[in-house]
């Protein structure tokens, strides 16, 4: 009896360090706020911006009449051990298919994208 009992904590043991290993070093896609500026009629400078060591992408650009949509993805652990309140700035070239003119930028969540009147601006804060 006494063997049993000590496989199944052992086996317990081994499952909550694999989940927790797990929750820390598997990530998930996170969609982030985005800032810009203009570099020309076809082209915008993306600025993203989150915690030290994680790798952000441009995932996609949608184009309408009245916006220029840009999605920005940041893959975080699910669990998250803290942060020391540092920022890493990912910058991104974003090439459109027509001239952005007067059509507004906005994030994948449909927010306005805060626009840099100069390139490699503040930037959005980290959520």
């Amino acid at each position: 009896m006494n063997l049993r009992r000590g496989l199944v904590i052992v086996a317990l043991f081994v499952g909550i360090v694999a989940a927790v290993y797990l929750a820390l070093f598997t990530t998930h896609d996170v969609q982030k706020p985005v800032s810009y500026w203009v570099v020309d009629d076809h082209t915008l400078g993306v600025l993203v911006v989150d915690a030290p060591n994680i790798k952000c992408a441009v995932s996609a650009v949608g184009e309408t009449s009245q916006e220029v949509r840009i999605v920005a993805a940041c893959a975080e652990p699910f669990l998250s051990t803290g942060s020391a309140g540092a920022a890493q700035r990912s910058e991104f070239q974003v090439n459109l298919s027509s001239p952005l003119a007067d059509r507004s930028v906005v994030d994948a969540f449909g927010n306005a994208a805060a626009h840099c009147p100069e390139p490699r601006c503040e930037g959005p804060t980290p959520a």
